[in-house]
């Protein structure tokens, strides 16, 4: 990547068959870049290509074999290929992580997320109330809240999966959500699963109901999805675009605006108790991979 703060934008890559930006044709302005605003970039490099996000938006895509691409003389140390950063000015990292990228086939391959055995692959968040019985995954609480996140991290996906609630219980989905982030998950964006049946939940909107964004968007069909029973989900998300069906019944397409480029997916654990199965995952894109 090449970059020039003083222009008030970002360029693309340097070098490509020994050209720089904007010589090489592949390469993007934003001048809506300002000193001391962070920004988030996402960086993927592939054998076939590197693609560029900023603040989850694309905006540089370039189709190319490795060999075409090359360090300027003020870089290039003739050593053995390397991630570094450079810079002929002041900047600031927040956060840096390297994500190696999996070789599944996106386009046809799906990927199983529980063993049906034990919780490898997921990592308990707050209260450790999570077990396996019987080839489910169980959370079961009375008060607290928390949640059991993916160890691997997802772009774009399509996710299916069996739950199954307790009368007057919730749980939910989270897309794209963050280690960090507080443990009930009220700061990631959710497709809530709800016991809409209950009467402690008669006065909820239809915002809070299940198949909804929570407290965002409201289903445009209200899924029949009793307690006691299994319900298969169905999760297409793209880019900020989110689509979910429940038992083959399309519920929700709904267009975000703040969703990050990658997370884990996250099942929620609330008041009183849900199960899982048949939870597989198919990625869409190259970004997936562990932290």
């Amino acid at each position: 990547m090449d970059g020039y703060a003083s222009r008030g934008g970002m360029w693309g890559l340097e070098l490509i068959n020994g050209k720089g930006p904007p010589d090489n044709r592949a390469y993007a302005m934003q001048r809506n870049m300002k000193i001391d605003q962070p920004v988030d970039l996402l960086v993927q490099v592939r054998k076939s290509g590197i693609r560029v996000e900023r603040d989850g938006q694309s905006f540089l895509d370039w189709n190319g074999s490795p060999s075409q691409l090359s360090l300027g003389p003020t870089w290039d140390d003739k050593g053995s290929p390397r991630l570094f950063l450079g810079a002929q000015a002041t900047f600031v990292i927040h956060r840096l992580e390297f994500l190696p990228l999996t070789n599944v086939d996106s386009q046809s391959q799906w990927i199983d997320l529980f063993n049906g055995k034990d919780l490898t692959g997921w990592k308990e968040m707050g209260v450790k109330y999570w077990s396996v019985t019987n080839g489910v995954i169980v959370g079961k609480t009375a008060s607290n809240s928390g949640w059991l996140m993916s160890e691997r991290v997802y772009g774009d996906y399509e996710l299916e999966f069996d739950y199954k609630l307790s009368p007057s219980s919730n749980s939910g989905l989270f897309l794209r959500a963050w280690p960090e982030g507080n443990i009930n998950g009220n700061q990631f964006r959710e497709i809530q699963l709800l016991d809409d049946e209950a009467p402690a939940f008669s006065t909820l909107q239809r915002d809070r109901r299940t198949g909804s964004i929570f407290g965002m968007v409201a289903p445009h069909t209200t899924p029949k999805a009793p307690a006691n029973q299994w319900h298969r989900v169905r999760v297409l998300l793209q880019g900020q675009q989110v689509e979910v069906s429940i038992n083959g019944i399309d519920v929700l397409k709904h267009t975000l605006n703040d969703l990050p480029p990658l997370g884990r997916i996250g099942l929620q654990l609330f008041p009183t108790q849900v199960e899982f199965r048949n939870l597989r995952v198919r990625p869409l894109d190259s970004a997936t991979g562990s932290r």
